[in-house]
Order: C-alpha cells, then structure tokens, then sequence
C-alpha cells in the first residue's frame, strides 16, 4: 500500500483550522518530525497556551503536551519536534486548541510507524 497524508479527522471545528505539515505521509519510519500550523478563524488569533496534545492509550487518553513541548519549538503559530521516536505500530494524538473567543477545534491524527 503507498504512503499517503497523515490521517487527520477534525472532530470539533468552532475554533482555529489545524494544518499539518509534517509528518507528509501516514506510513512512516522513527524518528518522525512533526510540523503543526494553527490557523485563525473569521480573524480571531488561536491561543496558543491552550494548546493540548493527548495519545490513545487504549482505554484512556494521556495527556502528553508537556512532553512534546519540551521537546519542541513554539515559533508564533507552529509547533516544531524534531526526531522524536515512536514505537512500530498504530499511534493516534488528539490535538486541541482554542482562540482568543474560547471557541475550540479538536482533531485526531492517526500515524501507522514501521519496525
């Protein structure tokens, strides 16, 4: 099967549009780079300290922001990680994040990372 865009389902869309830049394909290799654009809506500047990065850990969802933030650069309405390892396996993060007007968009990345 070709490689193809990540999987990126948007589950809320009230608040800023979530781009994703990297990874480019849904079938990947460790380490992965990850580039995340947050995009305004109708104007309103998304706030990017309410941005929230969670990884289906079966039964629950864990947050990880603080994880990936130390790990990353926040450069204006990107987030950055470099080289960051995953397992072989399906992974999905769920992204949340809101704008200036609390208004919110969630979506879910779905990744499938090779041994």
């Amino acid at each position: 099967m070709p490689a193809r865009a990540p999987a990126l389902r948007t589950m809320r869309q009230d608040g800023p549009r979530i781009l994703i830049h990297q990874p480019r394909s849904f079938r990947l290799s460790s380490p992965v780079d990850f580039d995340v654009e947050v995009v305004p809506r109708n104007g309103v500047r998304p706030d990017m300290s309410t941005l929230k990065v969670e990884y289906d850990a079966g039964l629950v969802w864990a947050d990880v922001t603080s994880r990936i933030k130390r790990r990353a650069s926040m450069q204006g309405l990107r987030l950055r990680a470099r080289g960051t390892e995953l397992p072989a396996g399906r992974h999905v993060l769920r992204l949340t994040i809101r704008d200036k007007r609390g208004r919110a968009t969630v979506a879910e990345l779905t990744l499938l990372v090779s041994d």
